[in-house]
């Protein structure tokens, strides 16, 4: 099963080398390079104040996105040759920069930004399917900055030693997809932005949730209900909800 919405995803990533301009904040502010080679130079450089192989491990939900086979999900240490790898190379570095930018904001300022990131993305009217498939997107990348915070020193400043981890629970779209689908049966949802991204919020933080070990659950889950429960849930109906998605999760993905 394919994102509804990848080739229009597609068609804005493959012109991110050129498409450049920002808005309205840093995290929009032009960095100026003019093709793949010098877009993929920029961040080789580290001229845009993000070490190359975080910024690189941090855009691997996108190389899924874009069919990159596995093998080649390692960015090499200097310029591809070849000219197919290198445009995707650097699309996908560029809406990395953007998502690190926008995840490194307080979490009012990202509810702030994130119709202009929506925007930029998909466009300003973004069909239902268009704007569920890039709440998809926004989850998967939130999974993976969550794995790297503590895992490096995810300041925007080059030149940081620090070791990273590999990233093994990390979904790709059609996963979170498929693990999330009892919460997203209701077809109304794709005419009401805020609940559809409220659900999408529940569903990656179940996703960690059911990746965490043993030991760690208790506490992660309480931090789901503060941040779920409201006037039309409470935290019992949280804390059953989360049990019914920690058994989804064991009879989907675990092997017995």
């Amino acid at each position: 099963m394919k994102s509804s919405a990848e080739p229009l995803i597609f068609d804005r990533f493959d012109t991110m080398s050129q498409k450049t301009s920002r808005k309205a904040h840093a995290m929009f502010e032009d960095s100026n390079p003019t093709d793949s080679r010098d877009s993929y130079s920029f961040y080789l450089n580290e001229s845009s104040g993000i070490r190359f192989e975080h910024l690189a491990r941090f855009s691997q939900p996108l190389l899924e996105l874009f069919d990159v086979e596995p093998h080649h999900w390692r960015l090499p240490n200097s310029i591809p040759d070849d000219a197919q790898l290198l445009d995707t190379y650097s699309a996908a570095l560029a809406a990395a920069e953007m998502f690190w930018s926008y995840f490194t904001l307080d979490e009012h300022t990202r509810k702030r930004f994130l119709p202009e990131l929506k925007s930029y993305f998909i466009g300003a009217e973004p069909l239902p399917h268009e704007e569920a498939d890039f709440l998809l997107l926004v989850d998967c990348m939130r999974l993976q900055w969550t794995k790297l915070v503590g895992e490096i020193d995810v300041s925007m400043q080059p030149g940081r030693q620090s070791s990273m981890m590999e990233v093994g629970d990390q979904p790709d779209l059609e996963t979170l997809a498929l693990f999330g689908e009892p919460l997203m049966d209701d077809p109304t949802l794709l005419e009401d932005p805020d609940a559809l991204e409220a659900i999408m919020e529940r569903v990656a933080d179940y996703w960690e949730l059911a990746n965490a070990s043993e030991e760690d659950r208790d506490t992660l889950l309480e931090g789901i209900v503060m941040r779920h429960r409201d006037d039309h849930r409470s935290a019992s109906d949280i804390r059953d909800e989360a049990a019914k998605m920690l058994a989804r999760f064991d009879s989907l993905f675990t092997n017995d």
